[in-house]
């Protein structure tokens, strides 16, 4: 959450600390759910492919959704009551009836439970990836074990305010403190209060000010 403040990110800024709060105040038991990896679902039988729970919900939104969505419900009380009620039970119906027509699953012994990574097209995509890799790393030397003076990134850029660095952690976790403080403990200040810029311009360009005599 530190950075997000570091790096003048406020949306996430002023959502991850309230997250972070609710996490450290979760009951025993949904915590206990949690910890024995309930905050994931599984919409098959393939090895590796749990989902976050939100996104199971929107995979089982789009099963119901017709032409626009649901663009407009918001704005009529009775439609948005209906789906909201309704549309969670008519998903679930349809997913029941995709799975029990579906014979391979029902059978496990014809039930590919391979993830897509695990197929030998995707591991020859891998292992050709990892040679381009290595080729470049013997060709041009390993970045990873330079040594120097300058912060240089992966694609070349040099950083013209490297001192940042060593400030960015502690300035973005001063102002997290003072966030939860004021907001979530104190109450003095309100959510979408403004937060200080910081302007770390590490691997950025700066920007050009345009000319105003080029202007028309």
């Amino acid at each position: 959450g530190e950075l997000f403040f570091a790096f003048d990110h406020f949306h996430y800024a002023r959502s991850v600390p309230v997250h972070v709060e609710d996490m450290k105040s979760l009951p025993p038991s949904v915590l206990q759910e949690f910890m024995e990896g309930g905050f994931a679902v599984n919409r098959s039988k393939r090895r590796f492919s749990s989902i976050a729970i939100d996104q199971g919900h929107e995979q089982l939104n789009k099963v119901i959704k017709g032409s626009g969505g649901i663009i407009g419900l918001t704005q009529d009380p009775i439609s948005m009551l209906n789906w909201s009620v309704c549309g969670p039970e008519v998903s679930k119906r349809l997913e029941q009836f995709k799975f029990t027509s579906n014979a391979e699953e029902d059978a496990d012994q014809d039930y590919d439970f391979y993830h897509h990574d695990e197929r030998i097209k995707n591991q020859g995509d891998f292992l050709d990836d990892l040679k381009s890799l290595t080729d470049v790393i013997r060709q041009h030397d390993n970045p990873f074990l330079q040594f120097g003076s300058e912060l240089v990134s992966l694609e070349g850029l040099i950083s013209q305010d490297k001192n940042s660095v060593s400030i960015l952690e502690e300035a973005g976790r001063s102002q997290y403190n003072n966030f939860v403080k004021e907001f979530l403990v104190e109450k003095t200040k309100a959510f979408d209060a403004p937060v200080k810029k910081n302007n770390f311009r590490i691997f950025k360009a700066e920007k050009r000010r345009r000319d105003a005599a080029k202007k028309t």
